[in-house]
C-alpha cells in the first residue's frame, strides 16, 4: 500500500515507469496485492534483485522478440515462502508452472558460468539465458524430463562452448534461434528431437561437428538452422524428411554430406547448401548422392557450390 495525503491506497498494478538507472533492488511487502510483475513496466536497467510477494501469479521478462533490457542484470529473486507459483532454485534459477502444471525454467541469473539444469524441468523458456555472457557450459541432469527448448533460450551467449544433454533426455523440440551466436564447438542431437527450428544454430562460428543419436527421430531442419557454421561433415539420420531453406548455407568448411540407404528424405528446399553469389563464401563439397525418396530439389539448393563435381542419384530414385 501507499499512503498519500492521509489516504491509504492498495497497489495492485505497476504501470509503465520512467526510466531509472540508479535502482538496483526492489522490495514488496509479502501482503502486497500485486499479481503481475512486468520488467518492461519496471524500467530499471540496473536492477539486480527483486522480491516476489505471495500474490504474484505472473512474471514477464520478455516478449516474443526480445528479452527486456531491464532484466539483463538480474541476479536474484527473493520469492515469498507463501507464493505458490514460483521458486528461486539453487540461488540461480527462477522456476514456475505452465497451464499444464509442467515445470518451466523461466529465467536464470546472469552470473552463472556453468549451468546444471534440474531433471524435473520440462521447458526452458524463451530468452531464459539470452545474453548471458558469463555462461560457458550447460549440462542436463540424468533422467532429465526436458521436452522443449523455446525460442532464443540460449541465443547470444557468446562464451557458451559446451552443451551436454543426458543420454535419456525427453527433448523433442528446439525452438527458433535457440543457440544463435554461441561458441558451441560440437553438439549431439538427442534421439527424440523431431524438429530443429529456424536459425537454431545459425552463426555458431565454432560449431564444427554435429552428430545425431542412433535411432534419431529428427524429421525436419528449419530455415538457416546451421547456416554460417564451421561444420565439416554431416550424416543425416534415416527419418529426416525435409531440409529447410538455407539450413546449411554459407558453411565454408562443409566437405561431406551423407545419407543412409534407408533415408526418408523427400524434399531439399531452396538454397539449402548454397554459397554466396560472389563465391567468396563457398563450401568444399565435391560429391553428393541424392537419396531414393527425394521427389523435389528446389531452385538454388546447391547454388554457387563451385567445388561440386559429381551428383549421383540412388538406385530406384
Amino acid at each position: 500500500s501507499i499512503n498519500f495525503q492521509s489516504q491509504e491506497y492498495i497497489v495492485k498494478l505497476i504501470a509503465k515507469c520512467e526510466k531509472n538507472e540508479n535502482i538496483t533492488s526492489i522490495d514488496f511487502p509479502d501482503n502486497s496485492e500485486i499479481k503481475k510483475i512486468n520488467f518492461f513496466d519496471i524500467n530499471c536497467i540496473k536492477l539486480q534483485t527483486i522480491s516476489i510477494p505471495s500474490n504474484v501469479e505472473e512474471i514477464i521478462t520478455c516478449d516474443n522478440n526480445k528479452l527486456y533490457k531491464y532484466a539483463y542484470n538480474l541476479c536474484k529473486f527473493n520469492i515469498s515462502p507463501n507464493n505458490k507459483h514460483f521458486i528461486w532454485f539453487d540461488d540461480n534459477y527462477l522456476l514456475g508452472k505452465t497451464d499444464k502444471n509442467d515445470d518451466i525454467l523461466i529465467f536464470a541469473s546472469r552470473q552463472i558460468e556453468h549451468a546444471i539444469i534440474p531433471s524435473n524441468i520440462k521447458i526452458i523458456g524463451s530468452f531464459c539465458f539470452n545474453g548471458s555472457f558469463r555462461l560457458k557450459s550447460v549440462k542436463f541432469e540424468e533422467n532429465s524430463k526436458l521436452q522443449i527448448i523455446e525460442n532464443n533460450a540460449f541465443s547470444f551467449c557468446f562464451n557458451l562452448q559446451k552443451v551436454e544433454f543426458s543420454k535419456n533426455i525427453d527433448l523433442y523440440f528446439i525452438g527458433d534461434k535457440a543457440f544463435l551466436c554461441t561458441s558451441i564447438e560440437t553438439i549431439i542431437i538427442p534421439p527424440h528431437v523431431t524438429t530443429i527450428s529456424d536459425i537454431s544454430f545459425q552463426s555458431c562460428n565454432r560449431l564444427r561437428q554435429i552428430d545425431f543419436s542412433e535411432n534419431s527421430n529428427l524429421n525436419s531442419i528449419g530455415i538457416g538452422a546451421f547456416s554460417k557454421t564451421s561444420i565439416e561433415n554431416i550424416k543425416f539420420p534415416s527419418y529426416i524428411k525435409e531440409i529447410g531453406r538455407f539450413s546449411f548455407a554459407y558453411c565454408s568448411k562443409l566437405q561431406k554430406i551423407e545419407f543412409p540407404n534407408n533415408c526418408e528424405l523427400h524434399l531439399i528446399k531452396s538454397c539449402a547448401f548454397s554459397a554466396n553469389m560472389s563465391g567468396a563464401i563457398t563450401n568444399l563439397i565435391k560429391e553428393i548422392i541424392i537419396p531414393q525418396h527425394v521427389t523435389e530439389i528446389e531452385d538454388s539448393a546447391f547454388y554457387c557450390c563451385i567445388n561440386l563435381q559429381n551428383v549421383k542419384f540412388a538406385e530406384n530414385s
